[in-house]
């Protein structure tokens, strides 16, 4: 008996979630709440994020709710194919327009087999994932590989006050990223102006994620640090 009121108050609570996340229509966010599970709540969102950004993200999940019911794996392929087209978008100089452009893809089943008819399916890594997405805004992708590169040592990465020069960065920089150094230099800067590197006393990445500024770089710093 208490199993079963414990279920009925967890499939409440997801609604309530749901409805908070914009589904409004109460037939299908209570529908939804009995099909999904809390990590999809959590998990979906933020991995179709990863994508498409969060605004674009948040405006397909209530356009579609069915998308919540394929969970982060599900999501990730459908997120990839998302991508690339936004990718085409930019390239043409179009704004993603989520309802002219994006609501053509209304359910996981009308996309998938587009995908597997042709489009690339492994899993992509998270930071190529956001260096897509850093692609599409107009921002250098390399801001990641100097990220990623730049502040290891000795087997681990120079974070917090375990500090090392600008000059140790700059020459890890280029010796994986081909850059000159003036160029090495510059996103390190565009890297400490966002808030993912700090520079008092040394560089070194921040570990306080939530002040870095730009959302594609706080997410490659929480994945770097394994957050």
């Amino acid at each position: 008996m208490a199993g079963r009121r414990e279920r009925a108050q967890a499939i409440k609570l997801r609604k309530a979630i749901l409805m908070d996340l914009g589904i409004k229509e109460d037939r299908v966010a209570r529908w939804l709440a009995y099909e999904i599970s809390d990590e999809d709540i959590d998990s979906v969102p933020t991995e179709l994020g990863i994508y498409t950004g969060p605004e674009v993200a948040h405006k397909l999940l209530v356009i579609n709710p069915n998308l919540f019911k394929h969970g982060q794996s599900g999501i990730a392929r459908y997120g990839a194919l998302l991508a690339r087209k936004m990718g085409e978008f930019a390239r043409e100089g179009r704004p993603t327009y989520v309802t002219d452009h994006l609501s053509d893809f209304s359910t996981m089943e009308s996309v998938l087999p587009i995908q597997e008819a042709g489009a690339e399916q492994p899993e992509q890594r998270v930071m190529e994932r956001l260096a897509s997405r850093l692609l599409q805004r107009g921002e250098d992708p390399r801001l990641l590989e100097a990220l990623e590169h730049g502040f290891w040592f000795g087997g681990s990465f120079m974070i917090g006050r375990y500090t090392t020069s600008r000059e140790k960065v700059i020459a890890n920089i280029r010796r994986h990223v081909d850059v000159s150094p003036k160029e090495a230099g510059k996103l390190l800067n565009q890297l400490a102006q966002s808030g993912a590197v700090l520079t008092e006393g040394g560089y070194s990445i921040n570990p306080h994620v939530n002040e870095v500024q730009d959302p594609d770089l706080r997410q490659a710093v929480r994945h770097l640090l394994h957050e």
